[in-house]
């Protein structure tokens, strides 16, 4: 069995559940989820359990069993945990590995079973009064303003508004129709301060779950993401064989956060400041 540590928002979710479910197929076992992280955990929730995922997977949601597996698999030489963000290579090479513990924010981690998660991450169909029709007309493009916490998290760094207007740019080259959606965690800023609702329709609302705006974001046709593994899931998650796909660069600001593995071969970096 593989067991995968999760925790922290929808994005991260996602990449820890597809990097989990790629060691399970190669060692052709079980995958568990060891959700325990979540019972005291309240900045984001549990939200991995609302994907039709494989019936090969169980959770695990006691703390005193983690410590146990914890203690088993490290003493056996059987737990890794990432120290850094950029792809290893030794996640797939080292077939002793039974608890993974990190983010694993690469498509490299799961690229060889890319179909197999793309079924398992097919993300539920909200009720959303047709938006997902107007959404899904050519030629349409998601837009991710991601602030919130952030703005606090200066190694990060918020993408500047030049980067957006370089990326509307030059979609708005390639096609003669085209609109524009935003997404955003603060729809105040955006509506008051952007400079973009002229241009770019607000799809961002109270009354949607993170999940609602993740497949109305992934409908879409193209993609501006901001330097989030929520709005590259969107990306990676849609069903569009021609999508282009405009990220930041470099994803983070600090020089210790090694980021040159998110971004995938084919999607189009632009400087985000």
């Amino acid at each position: 069995m593989i067991r995968v540590k999760m925790i922290g928002g929808l994005g991260n979710q996602l990449f820890q559940y597809a990097c989990g479910r790629s060691l399970a197929l190669d060692n052709n076992c079980k995958l568990m989820l060891d959700v325990s992280g979540f019972e005291n955990y309240k900045i984001h929730e549990l939200g991995i359990t609302k994907f039709p995922l494989c019936s090969d997977v169980t959770y695990n949601h006691d703390p005193a069993q983690t410590k146990r597996l914890d203690f088993k698999d490290g003493i056996l030489g059987r737990f890794y945990k990432e120290y850094g963000l950029r792809f290893d290579i030794n996640v797939l090479q080292k077939k002793r590995i039974k608890t993974i513990n990190g983010f694993f924010q690469s498509e490299k981690y799961f690229q060889r079973y890319s179909d197999i998660i793309r079924e398992e991450l097919c993300i539920p169909k909200p009720e959303v009064n047709g938006l997902s029709n107007e959404l899904t007309d050519n030629q349409t493009v998601a837009i991710h303003f991601r602030r919130g916490d952030y703005l606090a998290k200066t190694n990060f760094g918020i993408c500047k508004l030049s980067y957006y207007f370089s990326a509307i740019n030059y979609l708005r080259s390639k096609f003669e129709k085209i609109k524009f959606f935003a997404f955003t965690d603060d729809p105040d800023w955006f509506n008051e301060q952007s400079g973009f609702t002229g241009s770019v329709e607000l799809v961002s609302n109270p009354n949607f779950s993170n999940i609602d705006e993740l497949y109305l974001m992934s409908a879409c046709d193209h993609f501006i993401i901001a330097n989030s593994s929520y709005s590259w899931w969107a990306a990676w998650l849609s069903k569009n064989p021609n999508k282009i796909v405009i990220a930041p660069k470099p994803w983070f600001d600090s020089d210790t956060l090694n980021s040159s593995s998110i971004v995938p071969d084919g999607w189009i970096e632009i400087p985000k400041s």
